[in-house]
């Protein structure tokens, strides 16, 4: 089902350092996963969630509830997304 609105984003930025290769663990249920490979001991994880709705203040409610941890433990680093459907202000969200 598409929806009509605007397009509401929320983006964050996280950095590890690893020595060595890193391995890294991407759990996402729904959306875009991009790896870049690079020459520097980091691994940066730029994670942007996005909704389409009329409505700002139920986007910012759904955009903050949907919940994505970055973990690091030595040089693994594990991306985990959680995404929930629900009915709220009488609009789906996913």
């Amino acid at each position: 089902m598409n929806v009509a609105g605007t397009t509401y984003t929320k983006s964050a930025t996280q950095t590890f350092a690893v020595t060595g290769t890193p391995i890294v663990n991407v759990y996402d249920t729904a959306g875009t996963v991009t790896i870049h490979q690079g020459n520097v001991e980091q691994v940066i994880v730029q994670i942007t969630k996005s909704i389409r709705t009329l409505d700002s203040n139920g986007a910012q409610r759904a955009l903050d509830a949907t919940n994505i941890t970055t973990t690091q433990s030595g040089n693994t680093v594990t991306v985990d997304g959680h995404f929930t459907t629900r009915w709220q202000d009488g609009v789906w969200y996913n």
